[in-house]
């Protein structure tokens, strides 16, 4: 049986057994409560919430009614909300600016930049915010609007207006701070504000987290506590300084935030990662910031609540955006409101615009369309079908008991994991699931949190007693359910209402003329397939009725008002069946009946597909989130199909649609609507949810089969939500049309002199792999899921104006078997054989489910040799030690095999990745989608098929070092314990040969990969990248003067080695993070007196004192160490021999006049210090965790006590020595 319609067969057969569900409260749909006392094992619930107990050791009363605080009803009530009927296409899209606000006040601001706090930077102040805003005409108004989180620009930019110039160009009238006159916003907006930036200059920001303190700043939406950063914490150390502390235990706060520029090229101390988050000034924790939070080395300390970024824009045209990635609760931030926009340009893309060969000229005609799902609470049905809900606004006041105190427009969030299975019923199946459960699955998982007793059970139930009470007329409860805690994360959060920009149901008003549109899917679970057809005048009568059918008389609105029986006009697409013999019908317009495409669907899918002869006009891609593609991609409107073809091995993935974007992929392309000049035009979007695999409770479109009997929703009726399919409604306007030129297009991609460089080579950064035309007849069963007749392989030939290799073996593809993969590099200008990195993906298999039985997805290893029959996957926690480790400018290619049910959208962060190839696990290939070339920040990886992506980090350019982040593996757990480490070694397959325990680790600059599916990110498909930044030690800091000024301040001067200024001190690897200044007072020893910010040259020493005599001396400080003094000499180390230039000439001059120390094996780490105080610097090694340090000085190992050995770190980490605790002597 096809997977697709499995559910829907086996819900049917079930059907007899399940009645209708309908408002009012959840006592009618319990089978009996167990009049015995049962007992409940505290190790089995101890995430659960204390008023669970009651549930034990109370006897059921009469009419007991499972309400906030009660342990679910898992196998009769939905535990699930749905969003109250919402019309339709009343509301216009929010754009860019205030004068683009929508009906409702919405818009999407955007940041004015500072240009003169920070001369050749944009400076931002954002701050985070609670506010509330309507998101829809049918929600709340204000001042009971959807409340929301999100950002806000705080500070003043600069108003050039005047005719101030750029300080950074030192031309006439520069730009002061008075001239920091322009706000960018009174209040904040949803998904504002919108930064623009320039290629090459930075955009710095001071983020601060504004949110409320306490119990106040506890998010809204359920979170639970049982995921890994979102709950308690024990630790034996202070998550600032590193420094060993007595143990503190507590809890995680809900007000902590961070930002993360996706797709940026970004320095990793700016980089958002789940570690660096803050909290707001004034919370009281003793967990007040992430263990990675480092702040930008030239920019002043921020204070509590505040850290500061720097972002460097070096790279081409491309829209990004900037979101919440804290530490276990991501997705929730994400979900209320914590996401931006940011766009780069580039010169190349100005040159577009002005030649007029792309839109923006205007730049009305230049829009984003920002695209999510959301669900709102329904006051008056949520307790019926969601009944232990008891969050929101109005949050359940904790009295057992007590009434829930829903609000209506709250955002809902699912909070109870549904298992699938019931082994206790006939069919094994639980109507109302969504997810499998590990102890009911096979093999059955042994999690350490199993089965607990059902309340609700009652042995004496008969299923075949007629007079069984209860929803399910002769269903009896299960005598177990599941120890999840309540709330619980699920495996996805597949929502009921689009919204784009922040409003429901949007109508977008266009003129008859092409337009670019920059759309982002900034879903947290969500696939979309987006398509365009023309709005249905006369919708039919449905053949479904809800069971509160709106009236039409009710409602007055453009479009609304009594159609053919249904209450609106122009709010849907016309479908026809999904079959051979199905009859096309002309669109109003004048249009004719046009001949059914080849690859439009004829798989009998419920709810059918659109009729073809309705098409709007075709989507012309020129970008991804990697900037813009080698070759402008055409894509008509196509319904989404699956491989069907049994005998291959990936059969049921998707394999064609119009516009695919998994969650945070971008698309900039330009649609024409010069041929619908007066008519509508549906948004439209039929991608499965989960995908590929699609799962009809999450499928929400007009006349929608009743699916209450599981769980889901009622049928949708015409011009209403829920409905995930129609996005948003296009009115193009009336009168005559300027159509797009194509050809100039194809020109500016393509030119014809064969000389050119073209769009792409213009902008981008080089390919890795030279890939010739493979596939010359244009065959779409070659591509992964572009169904389309006509589009070649050879968008990268005509970019290089050359003939890359086409086949084997430099093809610069990879077969399912292959070890390397050989290309043509034309920066390299010759073949490259790169050996594959093997890494794994596996979801929904027995041993990824978490510790409560709940199915999550896995990042890890294939070994590297794998061998049938044996287990070649080694799946890897977030808190394990990284195994992605990079070097700069270093050629990675990943061999990315996927071992499970789901496509995931997989992220990388700091580099982009060139897609190669797919291969499934039968080995047939498949090239990447021609709207996958060039250069990709997020790829979809699919199941039983191996997908294959180069990589080439480059390392982003400041003009400052920053350090490297050295924190425990798992933070939320004290030195030495294991939790969420694995106990088996990646690279061998074998239990760890030392214990995989928490500890002090060095990652260099750290980054991350992961599923931007936020369920699946957060537990815990996320893996560590180490990049391998080589600093070395910064120049000798020269032209130091101290000036007095006054009788106690002495004025400090001094020559940056890497002055700002210099451009070569871009990206310089001696860049200091710092400088250290130290104070020797009456010709005493020196000691520390103050650290300067990186490029400062200037200090104020207020504390000196009349009448004594100071000496000073400055340190340029990086992560390799301090800059040296005039004084001190310099050596190299060269197999186990140290040459030491004693006599300081800067040339050996052999062991009778220099120094020559045969010390430490060749295969030892050098370290160097001053190990017993003497003011000069002594010798050492490190070696597989040990240190072995020349105590006294004479270039001998003379055994301890003489020398020093000290045990600490484990063979991976990098030594680093240095004066910690300024005795004069390196520890």
């Amino acid at each position: 049986m096809n997977k697709l319609y499995m559910r829907y067969v086996l819900t049917g057969t079930l059907s007899v057994l399940v009645p209708l569900w309908g408002a009012g409260n959840a006592g009618a749909y319990l089978s009996p409560s167990n009049p015995a006392v049962l007992t409940a094992d505290p190790a089995q619930i101890q995430y659960m919430d204390p008023s669970y107990l009651n549930d034990y050791v109370t006897p059921a009363a009469p009419g007991y009614v499972i309400g906030p605080g009660s342990i679910p009803d898992y196998l009769t009530s939905p535990n699930w909300a749905y969003s109250p009927p919402l019309r339709k296409f009343i509301d216009t899209l929010p754009g860019l600016g205030a004068a683009n606000a929508n009906n409702l006040g919405q818009y999407i601001p955007v940041a004015v930049p500072d240009i003169t706090t920070y001369p050749g930077s944009d400076y931002y102040e954002i701050e985070l915010r609670e506010f509330r805003e309507q998101m829809h005409s049918d929600l709340p108004a204000a001042p009971n609007a959807t409340t929301l989180r999100g950002y806000m620009q705080v500070n003043s930019g600069t108003d050039t207006s005047g005719g101030c110039t750029d300080p950074a160009l030192n031309l006439a009238n520069p730009c002061t701070g008075a001239d920091n006159t322009l706000s960018a916003q009174a209040e904040p907006h949803y998904l504002g504000p919108v930064i623009i930036a320039q290629k090459d200059r930075p955009v710095r920001v001071k983020f601060i987290n504004a949110l409320p303190t306490g119990a106040g700043g506890d998010l809204f939406v359920p979170v639970d506590t049982s995921i890994m950063g979102a709950g308690p914490f024990e630790i034996d150390y202070d998550p600032v300084t590193k420094e060993t502390t007595a143990l503190t235990t507590g809890d995680f706060t809900q007000n902590r935030a961070d930002l993360h520029l996706h797709g940026g090229r970004t320095p990793w101390i700016s980089d958002g990662t789940p570690h660096q988050w803050i909290t707001p000034a004034g919370e009281v924790t003793d967990y007040p910031t992430g263990v990675s939070v480092e702040n930008v080395p030239d920019m002043p300390t921020p204070a509590a609540g505040e850290q500061t970024y720097y972002w460097t824009n070096q790279q081409s045209a491309r829209m990004l955006f900037y979101h919440d990635h804290a530490w276990g609760i991501t997705r929730l931030n994400v979900y209320v409101g914590e996401a931006a926009g940011y766009v780069i340009r580039d010169d190349t893309e100005q040159a577009l615009i002005a030649a007029g060969i792309i839109p923006g000229l205007n730049p009305a005609d230049e829009i984003p369309l920002v695209i999510q799902d959301k669900t709102y609470v329904d006051a008056s049905t949520i307790a019926a079908t969601d009944p232990t809900w008891a969050w929101g606004t109005q949050p359940w006041d904790g009295t057992p008991g007590g009434a829930m105190t829903p609000v209506e427009g709250d955002l809902w969030w699912p909070h109870v994991y549904m298992p699938a299975q019931n082994p206790f019923d006939f069919s094994g199946i639980a109507p109302m699931g969504r997810w499998a459960y590990g102890p009911y699955f096979w093999p059955a998982t042994n999690n350490f949190f199993q089965p607990i007793p059902n309340p609700y059970y009652d042995p004496a139930c008969n299923p075949n007693d007629p007079n069984t009470p209860g929803s399910f007329g002769g269903f009896c409860q299960a005598p177990e359910i599941p120890s999840s805690p309540n709330p619980s994360w699920g495996a996805e959060a597949f929502m009921d209402t689009p919204t784009v920009n922040g409003t429901a149901y949007p109508v977008m008003n266009v003129e008859p003329k092409p337009y670019r549109l920059r759309i982002l899917n900034a879903a947290h679970d969500r696939f979309f397939n987006l398509q365009m057809y023309i709005a249905d005048p006369t919708p039919p009568v449905p053949g479904n009725s809800p069971q509160n059918p709106p009236a039409c008389v009710d409602f007055a609105a453009d479009g609304y008002g009594g159609f053919a029986n249904t209450c609106a006009s122009n709010t849907e697409v016309r479908m026809v069946p999904a079959s051979a013999d199905a009859i096309s019908t002309p669109p109003p317009g004048g249009g004719g009946v046009l001949a059914k495409p080849a690859t439009w669907p004829e798989d009998g899918r419920p709810g059918g597909v659109p009729d073809w002869s309705w098409i709007g006009p075709s989507w012309v891609m020129i970008g991804s989130e990697g900037g813009f593609l080698p070759k402008p991609v055409v894509l008509p409107n196509q319904p989404v199909t699956w491989n069907n073809d049994v005998t291959t091995f990936n059969a049921g993935n998707v394999n064609g649609g119009s516009l695919l974007l998994g969650p945070a992929e971008r698309a900039d392309v330009i649609v024409d609507f010069s041929a619908y000049a007066g008519q509508t035009l549906i948004l439209y979007n039929d991608a499965p949810a989960p995908w590929p695999a699609l799962d009809p409770h999450y499928d929400y479109y007009t006349d929608a089969p009743d699916n209450r009997e599981m769980g889901g929703a009622d049928t949708t009726p015409v011009g209403f939500g829920p409905n995930t399919r129609t996005i948003m409604q296009i009115k193009v306007a009336a009168g005559a049309g300027t159509a797009f030129n194509m050809a100039n297009l194809n020109e500016a991609f393509d030119p014809a002199d064969g000389v050119s460089p073209g769009v792409f080579r213009d902008s981008q950064d080089p390919i890795i792999a030279g890939q010739g035309n493979l596939n010359p007849t244009a065959d779409p069963v070659l591509y992964e899921a572009f169904v389309f007749d006509g589009t070649d392989f050879s968008a990268y030939n005509s970019n290089y104006n050359t003939t890359f290799p086409a086949t084997y073996p430099n093809w610069g593809i990879a077969r399912i078997n292959d070890a390397a993969v050989s290309f043509y590099n034309p920066t390299a200008a010759a073949i490259q054989t790169i050996t594959m990195q093997k890494k794994a993906i596996q979801d929904e298999q027995g041993e990824t489910f978490d510790e409560f039985g709940r199915m999550r997805a896995g990042l890890g290893l294939t070994l590297q040799t794998p061998v049938a029959g044996r287990v070649n996957f080694v799946l890897q926690s977030y808190s394990d030690p990284p195994s992605e480790i990079l070097a700069e400018d270093g050629i990675q290619v990943w061999k990315i095999t996927h071992n499970g049910v789901d496509t995931h959208p997989v992220h990388f962060h700091l580099f982009d990745v060139q897609v190669l190839n797919r291969v499934g696990w039968d080995g047939f290939m498949r090239l990447p989608d021609p709207t996958e070339l060039g250069w990709k920040d997020t790829v979809r990886i699919s199941p039983l098929e191996d997908t294959i992506v180069a990589l080439k980090p480059v390392t982003p350019q400041m003009p400052f070092g920053v350090p490297e982040s050295i924190r425990p593996l798992n933070p939320a757990k004290p030195m030495g314990d294991a939790t969420a480490l694995s106990l088996i070694d990646p690279a061998t397959g074998q239990a760890w040969l030392e214990p995989n325990l928490n500890r002090m680790f060095n990652l260099d600059w750290e980054y991350v990969w992961h599923c931007h599916i936020l369920s699946h990110e957060e537990n815990d498909m996320m893996r560590n990248i180490s990049f391998e930044f080589a600093e070395v030690l910064p120049p000798t800091v020269t032209n130091i003067t101290a000036t007095p000024n006054g009788p106690d301040q002495i004025d400090l001067t001094w020559t940056d080695p890497t002055p700002a200024a210099d451009p070569a001190t871009l990206g310089n690897h001696a860049n200091e993070i710092k400088f250290r200044i130290e104070r020797s007072t009456n010709g005493g020893a020196y000691t520390f007196l103050a650290d300067a910010l990186a490029n400062a040259t200037t200090y104020s020493d207020a504390t000196a004192l009349a009448g004594s005599t100071y000496q000073y001396r400055v340190f340029a400080v990086n992560a390799a160490g301090d800059s040296p003094l005039p004084e001190d000499l310099i050596g190299i180390r060269r197999g186990t021999s140290w040459l030491l230039d004693s006599n300081a000439n800067g040339t050996w001059d052999g062991p009778s006049i220099d120094t020559k120390f045969i010390f430490g094996l060749d295969t030892d780490i050098p370290v160097l210090g001053d190990w017993n105080g003497d003011g000069r610097t002594e010798i050492g090694v490190f070696r597989n965790g040990i240190w072995y340090l020349d105590l006294n000085g004479n270039g001998v190992w003379d055994g301890t006590p003489t020398d020093g050995l000290f045990k600490f770190g484990i063979s991976t980490d990098k030594p680093v020595a240095g004066d910690w605790n300024g005795d004069g002597t390196t520890e």
